[in-house]
């Protein structure tokens, strides 16, 4: 994702660039992000909440 901003960046014009990062990189972010909701899920620790924890029990 950083090379192909920087070949943007480098390539084209400021204004071709700053539509890019708001077009082209905020939505491949997005779905970056949302497709590692299942793997974060499914590793995400249940059953004992901040008190607990602090607490020792």
């Amino acid at each position: 994702l950083a090379l192909v901003n920087e070949v943007v960046w480098r390539n084209f014009s400021t204004d071709a660039w700053v539509t890019f990062k708001v077009w082209g990189i905020m939505p491949i972010t997005l779905l970056f992000t949302f497709s590692q909701m299942p793997l974060i899920m499914r590793h995400s620790l249940e059953g004992k909440t901040g008190n607990e924890e602090k607490a020792g029990k």
